[in-house]
């Protein structure tokens, strides 16, 4: 429940593809959907003042025979945006990722029009790999 205000005022900037969950009803729906599907790490993000709620990000898509995992899935409440809390818990959860499970690689796909996403990517020197171009595009020949 105390997610709700924060995830209604999550916004997207027209990125996102999902509405925005307005009810403790609706987060619980994108909770089960998203961050709590089969073989996802749900993480709350919290205000550093209250310890409160204000956003969640996700681990995902485990491989561990080859030691990777994808990281995403991220959102915060507007006024939480421009704070350093979404680079703060990518960084709590890569250090986890390293050092305390032992994975060797850790992903990210990006929306390249989502440059509250991108940019921060970018400037701690992360490496842009490619395109996704969808689960059933073909390569060209």
């Amino acid at each position: 429940a105390e997610l709700v205000p924060w995830a209604a005022d999550a916004g997207g900037g027209g990125w996102k593809r999902e509405a925005r969950a307005r009810s403790v009803a609706e987060v619980g729906r994108h909770g089960n959907m998203v961050m709590a599907a089969t073989g996802r790490w749900p993480f709350v993000i919290t205000q550093r003042s209250t310890r409160r709620p204000i956003g969640s990000t996700t681990l995902a898509n485990f491989d561990w025979r080859h030691g990777c995992v994808e990281m995403g899935f991220t959102w915060l409440g507007r006024s939480a945006w421009g704070q350093g809390y979404n680079e703060d818990s990518k960084l709590v959860l890569l250090r986890h990722c390293f050092e305390e499970l032992d994975l060797h690689r850790v992903e990210w796909q990006v929306e390249e029009l989502n440059a509250s996403s991108v940019t921060p990517r970018s400037r701690r020197g992360h490496e842009y790999e490619g395109r996704y171009r969808g689960g059933n595009a073909r390569p060209e020949r």
